[in-house]
C-alpha cells in the first residue's frame, strides 16, 4: 500500500489513508471508532502526527477539507467518520424514504448475476446508490463495459427495502432485490 513515511506526507496517500482508516481500518491510523463509526478529530491528528511527523497534519487538514467537501467524511463537533462505505457495522443507522430517481453504475459482465441475486452489501456495510445519474454515469465508465441500474424505489418500498440517505446524492440499502432492478 505504502512504501514509507516520506511517501505518506503526499496528500493523496494521506486522504486514502484516513478514509480506509475511517471506513474499514481504524488500525491502520492507530485511532479507534466508536459504535456509530466517530472518532474525536484531534485523536486522528495525534495519531497522524504521530506515524507521520508534524508536517503531515498540514496535508492531514487539506485531506479532510477535500473528504468533507465531497461528502465523503463528516465533521460534527470534534466528531469525524467516514459518511458511507464502510464495511465496520454501525450501530444505527436512521432510515429515510427517497422521493427522487434513485442509480447504481455497475458492469455489464455481471449483470446476469445481479439479475438473480440482485444488488448485495458483499462486504460493505451496504449498497451505495445515487440520485445522481451523471454520478452513476461516472461510476459506471470506471469499467470497458460499464453500466448504468435504475432502482425502481417506489415497488421496493412496498417491498419492504430499506433506504438511509449518507449524502446530497448518495443512499444507502442493505440489499436491493433483483425485482427491483431496471438497465437504464
Amino acid at each position: 500500500m505504502l512504501e514509507s513515511k516520506s511517501e505518506m506526507i503526499n496528500g493523496n496517500n494521506l486522504t486514502r489513508l484516513l478514509l480506509k482508516s475511517l471506513r474499514h481500518d481504524p488500525g491502520l491510523l492507530g485511532i479507534t471508532l466508536d459504535a456509530d463509526g466517530w472518532s474525536n478529530v484531534v485523536d486522528v491528528a495525534n495519531c497522524v502526527e504521530l506515524q507521520f511527523g508534524e508536517v503531515a497534519i498540514e496535508e492531514l487538514k487539506a485531506s479532510i477539507a477535500l473528504l468533507v467537501q465531497s461528502e465523503r467524511i463528516e465533521i460534527c463537533g470534534s466528531k469525524i467518520r467516514a459518511s458511507y462505505g464502510a464495511s465496520i457495522k454501525r450501530k444505527s443507522q436512521q432510515t429515510d424514504i427517497p422521493t427522487c430517481r434513485l442509480f447504481h453504475g455497475t458492469r455489464v459482465s455481471i449483470y446476469r448475476k445481479l439479475e438473480r441475486l440482485g444488488l448485495r452489501s458483499k462486504n460493505r456495510e451496504y449498497v451505495h446508490l445515487t440520485s445522481s445519474i451523471d454520478y452513476a454515469q461516472a461510476i459506471a465508465r470506471k469499467w470497458p463495459d460499464g453500466l448504468v441500474l435504475e432502482i425502481d424505489v417506489k415497488n421496493a418500498l412496498i417491498g419492504g427495502v430499506g433506504f438511509s440517505r449518507a449524502t446530497s446524492h448518495v443512499w444507502l440499502a442493505c440489499h436491493v432485490p433483483a425485482e427491483y432492478l431496471m438497465a437504464y
